[in-house]
């Protein structure tokens, strides 16, 4: 199963000819790319902007169409500082899940307008930086055992032919990245007649929230950051803890419950065991995946099972599964993991993942290096550091190697490094076990940020917003009164974790 799906699991302008001349934000009415909940009106349209906003990367094409979706609040006079919605990714779509996402913040409508947006080079937004072979390949490498260094070399060869398909379609890849989408934020604002909005970003929202935060300070009322990624970690180094972090959290969670340490005993040997065994032996397992229909083989190796833990962390409704799931491997039984695969796969189509890599590798991967990553290996379970290198030292340069194809020697200013200094109110949310953006990084934000609230909330994964009632109940009262701490006694209410199949 290959790495770089895996490593990795968010103003319409009317523009003259060249960058440096003004333009003026206008919204072009076009009709809506989702059904909206009955009873929410929403407006959708098409803004314009420019692909470069420094003339001395503009080129002869420089110009890019961003889809957006206005939903009008439920109250005849609303409050002027709607929530605009900031998705994750980088490259994650917003519209097609424009109904879910409108159900869930309807309590906003209450009295304030809702922004959403596919951001550029996403989704509904034009050009969408789209390279459909790309998801058949990973379909092709479920029932391959092509070695670490073989399938890289497929997905660079891939990823090559899309580059060049971009590029000859006049894609300027390095414009796709925060800073410009910092700024689109800012246009969208203009283009819909605010003059501030409430940001609410969730996982890479949250680094174009600080980005926005950061460079038009203006225009934010307040920001709530919910899953949080800082610029200032280095997240090549820091993401092989994070999954060791994560796993500890889960094994002493179940050591810690009588009743899962009694159904369950010791779960982390048994997990690695599965792991190790698969890795020496792995097994061709006939599965039927429900999300296209089809009967597939698939190749179960320790990886995949190390893989298959750490995105359904992300999912709050999955982790009382997860000891029963490892349990079920030590048994030779992958339903748990596979359907997850299955599910990733599938809604990988939902996600533009060259604009990911346009961001990662402009703003991300130039402030990294194979020491840091190698010293972010150290003390970790020999099954991790296997994974994240394939088994070797050339596993470790596979993403820097990968980059200097996709964007050669072009880097984001050093400032894309640093944190963000803003005295802007901000809440900001981690889940207990969330695998990819632990407490730890809301934190380290929240150092510069002198009027900021953080808050863990137990039993929850990645995007606690989207998985309890109470961190809905914060954001709302935050966003009523930013300048005081919300009330949190709903935290000590939340109900406790309850391990499925445990006692029973």
């Amino acid at each position: 199963m290959t790495k770089l799906v895996i490593v990795v699991l968010a103003v319409l302008l009317s523009v003259v000819t060249t960058v440096s001349a003004q333009y003026q934000a206008n919204f072009e009415p076009a009709s809506c790319w989702f059904t909206p909940p009955s009873q929410v009106s929403v407006t959708c349209g098409y803004v314009v902007v420019p692909e470069s906003r420094d003339p001395d990367l503009a080129d002869d094409t420089n110009e890019i169409r961003l889809a957006v979706a206005l939903a009008h609040s439920q109250s005849e006079t609303p409050l002027r500082d709607p929530v605009i919605y900031l998705d994750g990714g980088p490259g994650g779509h917003s519209l097609i899940s424009g109904n879910f996402y409108l159900q869930s913040m309807n309590r906003f409508l209450h009295n304030r307008d809702v922004i959403l947006f596919d951001q550029r080079g996403v989704g509904e937004s034009e050009p969408r930086l789209h390279c459909p072979e790309l998801l058949a390949l990973e379909y092709a490498f479920l029932d391959d055992s092509l070695s670490y260094g073989e399938q890289w070399g497929l997905i660079q060869d891939d990823y090559q032919a899309c580059q060049n398909q971009l590029v000859a379609d006049g894609v300027n890849l390095s414009r796709y990245n925060s800073a410009e989408n910092a700024a689109d934020v800012r246009d969208i604002v203009t283009a819909l007649g605010y003059e501030q909005v409430n940001l609410f970003g969730v996982s890479y929202g949250t680094r174009l929230g600080l980005t926005v935060m950061r460079d038009h300070p203006d225009r934010v009322r307040s920001a709530i950051l919910d899953s949080v990624w800082p610029p200032n970690i280095n997240w090549d180094a820091e993401l092989v803890s994070n999954f060791d972090h994560a796993f500890d959290r889960l094994f002493t969670a179940c050591a810690e419950d009588a009743a899962c340490n009694e159904s369950f005993p010791d779960l982390e040997q048994v997990f690695y065991r599965s792991v190790d065994r698969l890795n020496e032996e792995p097994a061709m397992i006939g599965f039927f995946d429900q999300y296209t229909g089809v009967e597939r083989q698939v190749m179960v190796d320790g990886d995949l099972i190390i893989n298959a833990l750490f995105g359904l962390m992300y999912a709050s409704s999955e982790i009382p599964n997860l000891p029963s799931y490892i349990y079920d491997a030590d048994q030779g039984r992958y339903d748990g993991f596979l359907d997850y695969m299955m599910l990733n796969l599938f809604t990988t189509q939902f996600v533009d993942w060259p604009m990911f890599h346009s961001v990662w590798c402009y703003e991300e991967m130039p402030f990294s290096s194979t020491e840091s990553i190698d010293a972010g290996l150290e003390g970790l379970p020999p099954q991790l550091v296997s994974y994240f290198t394939g088994g070797s030292e050339a596993g470790l340069n596979a993403y820097l190697d990968f980059c200097a194809m996709w964007m050669g020697d072009l880097r984001a200013d050093p400032i894309e490094d640093e944190a963000v200094v803003s005295e802007i109110p901000t809440l900001l949310l981690a889940g207990q076990f969330d695998p990819v953006t632990p407490l730890s990084w809301a934190l380290l934000a929240a150092e510069t940020l002198p009027n900021s609230f953080v808050y863990e909330y137990p039993g929850l994964g990645h995007g606690a917003f989207f998985s309890s009632t109470c961190p809905q109940r914060m954001i709302l009262d935050f966003i009523e009164y930013p300048d005081h701490e919300p009330g949190d006694e709903c935290i000590d209410l939340m109900p406790p974790l309850r391990f499925q199949g445990a006692g029973g």
